[in-house]
């Protein structure tokens, strides 16, 4: 079983993950040291994703209607008695060392949070394989002490700073929502730890259709969130035209891939334009 327990909730966000959740919560019992207590936050799922979760040992909240992932993880804060609370995305299968190396992260009053990586379990279709190559959810191989962000597919925070700062910004419904917490932790005198040993592995699909999606939306909400935070936005739109250049080229010098390149080129334009419409709102609302 397992070596022991501690003081640490595991939170899982769902929206009709069904597909992808027994996987996750097997991997989330499988755990070198147990958490003390698992809950699955049901955000008005309309597939069988609370029948799923019924059927562990875990506890379940549930949304009657679909309120968005930074909401979802508001009921888990609200509901979790720990000092410490670790999320993981419904589609990802948490390493059994998670919770642990989590745990002994947490070594200084200062770090607020600490954050893992994403490694993509889906390559066989073109969409899945542009993704792993070139939409990774990481900040690389090496730790970082003081990371500008976590990401929340794979994340863990003091209950206390996450409450004292007001929770996740109900606003971020679908993406980003990671990106304006780290910066509001940051801001508050927090210090945010990356550890590339601390993963999950992203078991996503996606289409054609699926990605630009994904693309437009975390384009999009990054860059509202970074202006919310009253930061410069100007090194991101930069660094999205770099990112097409860069991600076109490669696709056809490396990766020796027309259909990537096919991909690369409108999926850059999109994150472009989502950038700048999300400039446009709020300089709009300012």
């Amino acid at each position: 079983m397992t070596a022991g327990t501690t003081e640490l909730t595991l939170a899982i966000p769902c929206f009709n993950a069904a597909r992808y959740l027994t996987e996750t919560l097997e991997g989330c019992l499988r755990q070198t040291v147990t958490p003390s207590e698992i809950l699955v936050i049901d955000d008005g799922s309309t597939d069988d994703s609370a029948s799923v979760a019924s059927g562990f040992p875990v506890r379940l909240l549930r949304h009657t209607t679909n309120q968005g992932v930074a909401q979802a993880r508001n009921t888990a804060l609200k509901n979790a008695s720990t000092p410490l609370i670790a999320f993981v995305d419904a589609d990802a299968t948490p390493c059994t060392w998670l919770v642990e190396k989590m745990l002994a992260e947490f070594d200084g009053e200062d770090i607020v949070a600490v954050g893992g990586r994403g490694l993509e379990l889906e390559s066989r279709s073109v969409s899945d394989r542009w993704r792993s190559i070139f939409w990774q959810q990481t900040h690389g191989d090496r730790c970082i002490d003081d990371a500008w962000m976590v990401m929340g597919l794979c994340c863990a925070f003091r209950t206390d700073a996450l409450r004292a700062i007001g929770g996740f910004d109900a606003r971020f419904r679908r993406t980003a929502e990671d990106v304006d917490v780290s910066l509001r932790l940051r801001a508050a005198g927090g210090r945010l730890v990356y550890d590339p040993d601390i993963w999950v592995m992203h078991r996503r699909k996606d289409s054609p259709f699926s990605l630009a999606r994904m693309v437009g939306m975390h384009a999009h909400g990054q860059t509202q969130a970074i202006l919310l935070n009253r930061g410069r936005v100007s090194w991101l739109h930069t660094n999205a035209l770099k990112w097409l250049i860069v991600s076109s080229g490669s696709s056809l010098r490396r990766h020796r891939s027309l259909p990537l390149a096919a991909l690369s080129i409108p999926l850059g334009l999109i994150s472009i334009a989502s950038r700048a419409a999300a400039h446009l709102r709020e300089d709009g609302r300012a």
